[in-house]
């Protein structure tokens, strides 16, 4: 059973992107010291590591859910635990695969910074980045002992992360 934090945080602002997250309940950054913040820490059997990040699993895609989906948000967390059973698993055998969760963007927010600057990549630079880079750096500086990872990105956030 997997452990999930309650989401209580305010609006966030995107730097440069030109885009303001609407005051609603984005729920709080994640505390990767946590690990109730990853779907998967595993057991450290490998010469290489894995860090992998799942697609977009939250829809969000009425006005009134909230633009990122708090860690505890029950869509985003089963498809999660099924992106790890359909796509991270291949990777097991072989590294040893991480998996953070973080917060992503809706499918209205998409919309709304579209509407507002023409590009949904806004939307994803903020919160969705910062915690994917958050868990990045926490993996560097907590787990990773070997001179080989692999960050595998089957995300909307980890292409923002790329600049792609």
């Amino acid at each position: 059973m997997i452990k999930r934090l309650s989401g209580d945080g305010s609006a966030a602002s995107e730097a440069g992107s030109g885009y303001e997250a609407p005051a609603t309940n984005v729920g709080k950054a994640p505390d990767y010291s946590r690990t109730s913040c990853w779907l998967q820490i595993p057991e450290i059997t490998k010469d290489v590591d894995t860090f992998f990040v799942y697609p977009t699993e939250y829809m969000g895609a009425a006005e009134d859910d909230p633009d990122y989906a708090p860690l505890d948000d029950s869509d985003m967390v089963q498809g999660a635990e099924n992106d790890h059973i359909i796509m991270a698993s291949a990777f097991e055998d072989s590294t040893n695969v991480f998996m953070p969760y973080y917060r992503q963007s809706s499918a209205y927010a998409l919309k709304r910074a579209y509407d507002r600057t023409g590009d949904v990549r806004t939307a994803l630079a903020g919160i969705p980045y910062e915690d994917i880079t958050a868990a990045l750096d926490y993996y560097f500086e907590n787990y990773n002992y070997s001179e080989f990872y692999n960050i595998d990105r089957l995300s909307e956030e980890m292409n923002s992360f790329y600049g792609k």
